[in-house]
């Protein structure tokens, strides 16, 4: 009896091991693809309509263009074998092996087809879509100076935030509470477009990982030891965010702005109180 426990015991540890071993593998693709912003593409080039099962980040709709965003929304429908009429669009998909058009009979847009996260992503595309750089900018640079943080009340970790300064230079800084973190923050200069606003990139502090890993509670598996290293762009790299006018939250009494596909409150005018 004792000796089969004992062999339960260790195939149970080792079946633990090997689990949490996939985990860290899976934090590590997860956090590299989205900090580098490459699931966007990877779906819109190369069809691995996998990460639709995940809501898409703004940072990554932000680098897009309207042609790329129009297409990224049709996989979404793409995926289920929607039928499309325009063949431009048909023939970006028929490449894939996964799509099998059908007489769209199947496909009831109206009445709860899609999953939430369907849902979400086509709204969220949406709105980058219905960027107008050409209109009268709907707020002034000096409107948003200071720090905007993501959650209302201020985590013993920090969530992501956008930090605006006076001379059109800003950082945005990412959560904390991530695992496996591969960037720390970019930075470079911001201008008010329409109803958008464009960033510009010029600087970008990645993490210098170890191989060294520790769980943690709270903020699960984490590098150890990690620096941060400073990479320059000579071109930089252009995000366009949606963004709307400062307003005060009804309940918190904080100042608020929507950027991207979320809510930023104003945690402070003071720009060099971001940390």
């Amino acid at each position: 009896m004792r000796k089969i426990f004992i062999i339960i015991f260790f195939f149970s540890n080792v079946i633990t091991g090997l689990i949490a071993i996939e985990n860290i593998k899976s934090i590590i693709d997860k956090a590299k693809n989205e900090e580098k912003n490459e699931i966007t593409y990877n779906i819109i080039k190369n069809g691995e309509i996998q990460y639709l099962k995940e809501r898409l980040s703004y940072l990554s709709l932000a680098l897009l263009n309207k042609e790329e965003l129009k297409i990224l929304r049709n996989t979404i429908f793409a995926q289920y074998g929607y039928n499309f009429r325009t063949p431009k669009i048909k023939k970006h998909f028929e490449q894939f092996y996964w799509y099998r058009p059908n007489n769209n009979e199947d496909i009831d847009i109206e009445n709860n087809f899609f999953s939430k996260i369907d849902e979400e992503n086509i709204k969220k595309i949406k709105t980058f879509e219905e960027i107008n750089e050409n209109i009268e900018n709907i707020i002034e640079a000096k409107d948003i100076i200071g720090v905007w943080h993501s959650t209302f009340p201020m985590p013993a970790g920090f969530n992501s935030r956008f930090v605006f300064y006076e001379d059109n230079t800003f950082v945005y800084v990412y959560s904390t509470m991530r695992e496996m973190a591969e960037i720390h923050s970019f930075s470079g200069k911001y201008f008010i477009k329409g109803n958008s606003i464009r960033l510009e990139m010029n600087i970008k502090n990645n993490y210098e990982n170890s191989k060294d890993i520790e769980f943690t509670f709270g903020y699960g598996y984490q590098y150890k030891n990690s620096k941060i290293k400073e990479i320059k762009y000579k071109k930089p790299i252009i995000y366009k965010l949606p963004i709307t006018k400062p307003r005060i939250n009804k309940k918190y009494k904080f100042m608020e702005i929507y950027i991207g596909d979320s809510f930023f409150y104003h945690h402070s005018k003071k720009p060099e109180i971001k940390y």
